[in-house]
């Protein structure tokens, strides 16, 4: 009682209180009423009544207050003597009995309230979790509907049980109508998903599959499935879960990717080029197919920078080193040649572009693509041998031109040297031989030999068909001596000849192939004039240094000009002459851009004529190169 007093709120305790007591005095005033009407005195269960009626409808609590009010009433209104609180003896009993009897009342009235509206909780309980139970099944459902998947239980036996809102959308059927196929027609025919499905079903493994799932409106998609077992206590399956992702997108892209990949391996076959990745600080590579086929590597093989020195030539390895080292120290492009020594020793030339590439992470990586042009190479010397060829025929011819000038060139000094042998005869003839003169004749002997011997060594040079000497020249001097070549034909022709030399640049070239370019300018400008006749012919060469340190060689003449075209007299075989073959200016061009240079012509703005000039970098501008290539 003392705790169930201390769990009562003090204002409720209060108003069962009042309540209690004006029960009481209700029932008082209706007995003494009663009394004075009928005469007859109120019994005391008409008090139980009234105490019961507290204990029912207040609790224990106010029942105890009810009964002592009662029983206080009792004595001062009913027994006697009337109207004072004097307890008899012989009353006594009754009172007690009445308390106990009351209090048993109140207790078990008590007790059924107690009982009634814990019931009712119970039921409101109930009440609120049957709808907290609907609403945490409602937004379930809800949960499952939304997910972008489709979700799905099945029966022991592998039949559906259920399917989500997305499974139906996309399927057109709905449970039923799957329960009474039996899940026919949702899968491909060819798809194996199926077989799988009765596999797990028999071992009670999960199931990890992708299949293509028929769609509402007849197609077919990618779907990637995942179906769980859920056993009871004993491990027998109850049912299985199942979820099932659209894949579709991935496929496709994995189609692409594939498809793609089989482009460019099939690119990379087909033009001998393999790309590659370097790791500059784990110092992993990564190549593609074509890239192990042309180093002649298994595919397993454990890349490795020292594995890939060891297939470079060894004369070539300090240069990849080199290469290398740059990586690291930050360069961003490269563009270079190397060799590879294979295995039955055999050299590939291989042609490396690549790029340094730097990601947000900091991580640092070489991306590039290695070509083979081992046979580009092949086909080149091939080119260059045959163009060596008929570099060669054209000099034979050019040779036939001048040979006139060849002949009097040769001619002026072996004259020289018989008339001063003859002169010599007459000095040592007299009486007293004048060994002086004979000693001055000697000399001009000499001179006039050598003279006619470097005639002989030019026209030789010319005619012989060898590689090229690459040697530091100076241009001018070959300017002057084809033009000692060919001024008795350019006389013939009635053209002026005139010079306007300045220092140059020593070049790395071949005399020869100098020689040839300079001699079918000079013909080709000589040629240009034969018909002039309102006019002067002068052909003008000159030489000078370019601001970037190039010596350039100038052709001018007065002539009838070129084409609009001026490319168009590179082309072989291209002439605009009746017995020319096409080839001289292909051939010069070749040779200049073999040297590093350049060669072009254009038509003369001030004056009639044309001009064609070459031009060459500088000994020091190629020197490194050609030490390197040596």
């Amino acid at each position: 009682m003392k705790f169930a007093l201390l769990r009562i709120p003090f204002q409720k305790l209060i108003v069962d209180c009042a309540i209690a007591a004006l029960v009481v005095a209700a029932t008082v005033a209706g007995a003494q009423g009663f009394h004075q009407l009928s005469g007859i005195a109120p019994s005391a269960s008409l008090f139980s009544c009234a105490v019961m009626l507290v204990a029912w409808s207040r609790g224990i609590v106010s029942a105890i207050l009810a009964t002592a009010l009662t029983i206080l009433a009792f004595e001062f209104f009913f027994l006697e003597p009337r109207y004072t609180l004097v307890f008899r003896l012989n009353d006594l009993p009754q009172l007690v009995f009445f308390a106990v009897g009351a209090l048993l009342v109140s207790l078990m009235c008590d007790s059924e309230r107690r009982s009634r509206r814990a019931l009712q909780e119970v039921k409101s309980a109930a009440l609120a979790n049957e709808a907290k139970f609907a609403e945490i099944q409602r937004e379930l459902q809800l949960t499952i509907d939304t997910i972008p998947a489709m979700i799905s239980t099945y029966h022991s036996d592998g039949t559906h049980s259920f399917v989500n809102k997305v499974w139906t959308d996309y399927t057109g059927m709905e449970l039923a109508d799957v329960v009474a196929a039996k899940g026919a027609g949702l899968f491909h025919p060819d798809d194996p998903e199926r077989a799988a499905w009765r596999a797990s079903l028999q071992s009670g493994e999960p199931l990890i599959a992708e299949a293509p799932i028929r769609a509402a409106d007849g197609s077919y998609q990618w779907f990637s499935i995942r179906r769980t077992p859920w056993r009871d206590s004993e491990g027998r399956i109850v049912k299985w879960y199942s979820i099932g992702f659209n894949i579709e997108d991935r496929k496709q892209a994995e189609g692409a990717l594939k498809r793609s990949q089989a482009y460019l391996a099939e690119a990379q076959k087909l033009s001998s080029t393999g790309s590659f990745a370097w790791d500059i600080d784990s110092d992993t590579h990564f190549w593609s197919d074509e890239m192990y086929q042309i180093m002649q590597l298994a595919s397993s093989s454990d890349l490795s920078t020292d594995l890939i020195l060891q297939r470079v030539h060894p004369e070539d390895r300090m240069r990849l080193i080199g290469e290398l080292n740059r990586a690291m120290e930050g360069v961003g492009d490269w563009d270079y040649e190397i060799r590879l020594l294979m295995p039955d020793n055999s050299l590939k030339y291989l042609h490396i572009v690549a790029r340094r590439v730097v990601y947000e992470t900091g991580r640092r990586e070489v991306v590039g693509a290695l070509m083979d042009i081992t046979e580009a190479r092949k086909s080149q010397e091939a080119l260059y041998v045959a163009q060596s060829a008929l570099a060669h025929a054209a000099r034979v011819a050019t040779l036939g031109e001048i040979s006139v000038t060849i002949a009097h060139e040769v001619n002026q000094p072996l004259g020289a040297i018989v008339a001063n042998a003859q002169a010599c005869l007459r000095f040592l003839d007299r009486d007293t031989p004048d060994l002086e003169s004979v000693r001055g004749a000697v000399q001009w002997i000499v001179k006039d030999g050598n003279r006619a011997a470097d005639v002989i060594r030019r026209v030789r040079g010319m005619m012989k068909k060898a590689d090229a000497d690459k040697i530091p020249i100076q241009l001018n001097d070959v300017i002057e001596e084809v033009a000692v070549l060919l001024q008795r034909q350019l006389r013939s022709k009635l053209v002026q000849l005139r010079y306007d030399l300045h220092d140059l640049p020593p070049v790395l070239a071949d005399r020869t192939q100098l020689q040839q370019v300079i001699i079918n300018l000079m013909i080709n400008s000589a040629e240009a004039m034969e018909h002039v006749q309102d006019r002067t012919r002068i052909l003008v060469i000159r030489s000078f240094r370019k601001e970037t340190g190039h010596a350039v060689v100038v052709v001018e003449d007065s002539g009838a000009g070129i084409p609009r075209d001026p490319e168009q007299l590179f082309d072989a075989f291209f002439t605009t002459k009746a017995s020319g073959l096409g080839m001289g200016l292909p051939i010069c061009r070749s040779i200049v851009e073999d040297l590093g240079g350049r060669l072009w012509g254009i038509p003369n703005t001030d004056r009639p004529g044309a001009t064609f000039q070459f031009e060459l970098p500088p000994l020091e501008a190629v020197a490194p190169l050609a030490v390197r290539e040596t």
